[in-house]
């Protein structure tokens, strides 16, 4: 997988990239946190997007993480909490379609 990242062919570069989404794998995400950053400036929009992607993704999850947190801090019902921690999870869970 990681070979291809070095692809001339912008798909097979985008394809490969997709796999250190958080979306896959948290651990393999911050395995190659570096290469992530790095394929912000690839030369293909492509491959770009596919960068920009994964960064929103942190973005969502750590704002999750962060609302959870609250949640448990402000002491809120559990409902509340429960729910957030569902959504946290099944964001660290889910498969993209496709």
């Amino acid at each position: 997988m990681l070979a291809n990242l070095e692809s001339p062919d912008e798909l097979v570069r985008a394809r490969a990239l997709r796999q250190l989404c958080p979306c896959h794998s948290w651990h393999r995400y911050e395995q190659h946190i570096d290469l992530v950053r790095r394929f912000r400036k690839d030369p293909s929009p492509v491959v770009r997007s596919v960068a920009t992607h994964i960064e929103h993704e942190i973005i969502e999850i750590e704002s999750i993480e962060r609302r959870v947190d609250q949640i448990v801090e402000e002491g809120l019902p559990h409902g509340d909490r429960d729910f957030a921690r569902r959504r946290l999870d099944i964001r660290l869970l889910r498969k993209p379609s496709g």
